[in-house]
């Protein structure tokens, strides 16, 4: 049985099926594009990091660096500049890029799956969003044990928002899942049922 009747208490499942992996693809692109956008301007994103990072821990003592001259600290700020640049170019960006290509191909399945109702093609997606939401309280947690209390808390507070969203969207499409599988079920058995009625005719 469906756990959800309807999207948004106001739109047929499958409608809210549609829209999410029109807005999972649309978003997707949009992503890729920021991630290119990021790799052409990782210099200065890196710069900003390190101006953040200053500014809400206590740098020297986070490096280990407060018994050293400025100017030895100002050497250790340059060698964490290379590694974020590094790290983006060769690892995130790489990552990133293949997660945001597989979202966009699996919210296109899922678009196809829902408008052809066939729920095959919403698998692939659910899977993927557990995963996505594993990957977000693994990062919510991280964070919150990592940075201040104050930006913790925040921090903490906006994820767990994020998260409910998405639980929320995942139970949609697989609502409408579940609704596809007993219908399927339905006709499956209506032949069947067909043939006993009509034998005691």
């Amino acid at each position: 049985m469906a756990i959800l009747r309807r999207c948004c208490c106001c739109f047929p499942l499958r409608r809210g099926t549609v829209t999410l992996g029109v807005m999972g693809f649309t978003g997707a692109i949009t992503a890729i594009i920021f991630l290119i956008l990021a790799l052409i301007f990782v210099d200065e994103i890196a710069t900003f990091v390190i101006k953040f990072m200053e500014k809400i821990i206590d740098f020297p003592r986070a490096t280990g660096t407060r018994h050293l001259p400025k100017e030895d600290q100002d050497k250790k700020k340059e060698e964490l500049h290379e590694f974020l640049v590094h790290a983006y170019s060769t690892y995130v960006f790489v990552l990133a890029l293949l997660g945001e290509i597989l979202g966009g191909i699996l919210a296109g399945l899922l678009v196809w799956g829902a408008v052809k109702k066939r729920r095959n093609f919403l698998l692939p997606w659910l899977i993927f969003a557990v995963m996505v939401m594993v990957g977000t309280v693994v990062c919510i947690i991280t964070c919150v044990v990592i940075l201040p209390v104050s930006y913790g808390i925040t921090f903490l507070i906006i994820g767990v928002l994020e998260l409910l969203v998405m639980i929320y969207f995942w139970l949609v499409v697989f609502s409408f899942f579940q609704q596809l599988r007993e219908n399927d079920q339905m006709n499956i058995n209506s032949p069947a049922e067909m043939k006993r009625l009509t034998s005691h005719m």
